[in-house]
Order: structure tokens, then sequence, then C-alpha cells
């Protein structure tokens, strides 16, 4: 692993050099009103390229990508940089032994779309297999809008309707006044005899 121009074998000693080009790189923080910033290409492994940035989410963090490689950034807190950086030295290898598997899964995904896009290409031109069933719910929709234009609108409730219905309203108010009434009588003599 090379880390700011220097080469180390050991994991150890690119823990320590990646805490101090990272804090070297990122004085000054993340500027106001931004969500990361780039730090730059901090060294290589395995012959890519390690890019570094600060990004802000509930803490600060720093996060290592592998250049140019669609795989999740190797993440650690900015505030544990110092005692968690061979953390990110982990991740980094990791990252680097999972590369067969990363490539299988992009090998996958290009299949896939590459017959989809085959797919889609030879039904261009071709009508909609289930043309015919929309149709019919199409007709049956304008059938039934037919019907309902037909059909005579509501009448507009009568004032001896409202008037009974408010009346009605009004029996059931008092009605659960009294029943409020009713409990709250026999409630009270059997809390006034306890």
């Amino acid at each position: 692993m090379t880390i700011g121009g220097a080469h180390v074998t050991k994991r150890t000693d690119a823990a320590d050099l990646i805490a101090r080009w990272v804090r070297s790189a990122a004085s000054g923080g993340i500027p106001q009103f931004r969500s990361e910033r780039q730090l730059g290409v901090m060294g290589t492994l395995g012959g890519l390229q390690i890019s570094a940035k600060l990004a802000r989410a509930a803490n600060v963090k720093v996060d290592l990508m592998l250049h140019a490689l669609p795989a999740r950034p190797a993440t650690v807190n900015y505030v544990e940089l110092n005692d968690d950086a061979l953390s990110l030295v982990r991740q980094l290898e990791h990252r680097i032994a999972t590369l067969p598997d990363l490539a299988a899964t992009i090998d996958q995904a290009r299949q896939t779309t590459a017959e989809e896009a085959k797919r889609a290409s030879a039904a261009i031109g071709k009508p909609f297999k289930h043309a015919a069933a929309l149709a019919a719910a199409a007709a049956r929709a304008r059938e039934i809008e037919k019907q309902m234009e037909q059909q005579p609108e509501a009448a507009e409730p009568t004032e001896q309707a409202t008037n009974e219905a408010a009346a009605a309203d009004e029996a059931v108010e008092l009605t659960k006044e009294a029943m409020k009434d009713a409990v709250h009588m026999w409630v009270l003599p059997v809390s006034a005899a306890a």
C-alpha cells in the first residue's frame, strides 16, 4: 500500500499514515453549506488509486474509495480517525479481496440489461399484447359513464326531512346527557360511601 508517496507493508504503519494524511488534507473541515469535501488521491492499493473525502452525516466521516470501482467506500467517523484508522485499512483490503465477486455481480447485471434491451428491441413495432382487454375495459368505462349520466340526479332533501334529521340529532344528544347524569348520580353515592 502506498499512502502519500510512502510505501508500507504493515497495516499499523498504513493506518498511521492514513490518519496523518487525512488530518493534513482535511484541515479546515467541510465548507459551510456543503455536504462533502473531496480530499484527493491519497495513495494506492493493489494498483488502484485510493481517493478520500469528508462527508457530513450525523457526524463528519472519512470515506476512502477505490478509484473507478462501484464498491462501497471504507468509512470511519473523523473524530475516531486516530483510534480506528486500522479499520479503514481492513475495509480497503476487503474491497480488494472481494473484487472477483464484484466483477461477477457487474457481469450478471450487464447480461441482464443486455437481455432486457434485446427483448425491448424485439417488442418494438409489435402490437400491445393486452390491447383487446384494454379496449374492452375502456368501452365498459364509457358505458358506465353513459348510464350514470342518464340516471336522475338525487333530489335535494326537503325542509321537512332536514327538520326531522335535526330533531333526531337533538334527541340523541339529550339521551346522551341524561345517561351521563344517571351514571353520575349512581356513581356518586357509591364513591361517597367508600
